[in-house]
């Protein structure tokens, strides 16, 4: 066990360090906010939503592509996951509703993107593996666009500039804007290169962002985006009328501030069933989820 590990055994110093790191987060971000508010005054930039369209055709035109639109259910989509399981909540089943999708592979039989946890040079390694895909699926069929959940961490911006030459859209999701466009704790530089979601800018035709204000960051470093909020899959979830079990469930890893909040609400003996990596229940399946969802009042 490491030196992180064992530090972790005491509960005071795992305390402040969270503290920390949480205060550390939030200050980079008012400072990102501030930064990008006075840039776009000073350059008098406006984020209007509705001229986002004219702006990505526009965008592409530079780079003479031309974009043919075709019927829904006729796309032939290629997707950069990174977690099966969460990707199968709804972003996999919506995407197929417009066509044919295939996924990026770390190696054969392997899902979704190789991460800078298990390598250093995972953006490399993800890079080549994405090109080599892509020029093997060109040499018989044709990617008309490639969505992706990438950071500049995780995804070499070379192989997606290439892949761009190839007259192949790329657009990125991301959900954590919030805390990891480039000012999360974590978030460096890394052979110069940003390892957040900004390290992908120049490398991307359109940034899909979670974050409503975070539109406007992006258009100052003259990247299209649009604003496109967490959802569900009315399919997959819905209300039901069966006996609720839980009082309050949360899914999702147990970082930051999460624990303290739910044992705020534990406090007021309200009870909340918890899931994902770092609570004692671990990880749940996806097929059991929409059923506790069902089977409780509140959903956080």
């Amino acid at each position: 066990m490491n030196i992180k590990n064992n530090l972790k055994k005491f509960k005071l110093l795992y305390k402040i360090n969270t503290e920390w790191k949480a205060y550390c987060v939030k200050q980079r971000y008012y400072s990102l906010k501030k930064h990008y508010e006075k840039v776009s005054v000073k350059r008098d930039i406006l984020y209007k939503e509705k001229e986002i369209k004219s702006k990505v055709n526009n965008f592409l035109k530079k780079q003479n592509k031309n974009i043919i639109i075709l019927p829904k259910g006729k796309l032939k989509i290629f997707y950069i996951g990174t977690d099966l399981g969460q990707d199968s909540g709804g972003i996999i089943q919506g995407l197929k509703k417009f066509g044919k999708v295939i996924f990026f592979e770390q190696k054969p039989g392997v899902y979704g993107q190789m991460l800078p946890t298990i390598r250093k040079d995972a953006a490399d390694f993800n890079g080549k593996r994405l090109l080599k895909m892509i020029k093997n699926i060109s040499k018989s069929d044709r990617i008309h666009i490639i969505i992706g959940q990438m950071w500049g961490s995780t995804m070499a911006l070379e192989a997606l500039q290439e892949i761009r030459k190839m007259g192949i859209p790329v657009v990125n999701i991301s959900m954590d804007d919030l805390h990891s466009f480039k000012h999360a704790f974590n978030i460096k530089k890394v052979n110069g290169k940003l390892s957040g979601t900004a390290g992908l800018i120049g490398s991307i035709d359109l940034a899909c962002t979670a974050v409503k204000e975070c539109c406007l960051w992006y258009q100052v470093e003259g990247c299209p985006s649009i604003y496109l909020p967490p959802a569900s899959d009315p399919e997959l979830y819905y209300s039901s009328t069966n006996p609720k079990l839980y009082d309050v469930c949360f899914v999702g890893a147990n970082y930051g501030i999460r624990t303290k909040i739910i044992n705020a609400i534990e406090k007021r003996g309200i009870n909340v069933m918890c899931y994902g990596n770092g609570w004692p229940n671990g990880r749940i399946k996806l097929e059991k989820l929409p059923q506790i969802f069902m089977q409780s009042r509140i959903v956080l």
